[in-house]
């Protein structure tokens, strides 16, 4: 083999591994940008569904018992619609996860904080 043949496959080898170190690279800026626009959404999501909810959600004295969802705050930070016809008048219910039966039978009380946000404990 010429001395040309074996610097070009060398110079092929490392142009090829450079390559795919740019790649990997590339993936994992991608992957930090994917994951970065996803928090992003699920935040924006999150403040313009609790921004609408407040403006048209139910008020507390005709949502406790009615057909309505309640949003809640969850001691995880997690936030869902809990099912007000679910609630009975001192606030208490039976949580069983989302999507519903996902977690053993729990039950919570309501309460408010001073902004009037629902908690669940």
């Amino acid at each position: 083999m010429k001395t040309e043949s074996i610097i070009t496959v060398g110079v092929l080898a490392g142009a090829a591994y450079l390559l795919y170190q740019l790649l990997q690279g590339t993936s994992k800026a991608v992957s930090t940008v994917t994951g970065a626009a996803s928090t992003g959404y699920n935040a924006a999501v999150n403040a313009v569904s609790s921004g609408l909810y407040a403006l048209f959600g139910p008020n507390d004295a005709k949502a406790l018992g009615s057909m309505q969802y309640l949003l809640v705050n969850f001691s995880d930070g997690t936030r869902h619609a809990v099912p007000a016809n679910t609630v009975d008048q001192d606030g208490f219910f039976i949580w069983t996860g989302y999507p519903p039966g996902s977690q053993p039978d729990t039950g919570m009380q309501l309460m408010k904080d001073a902004n009037g946000a629902w908690y669940a404990f």
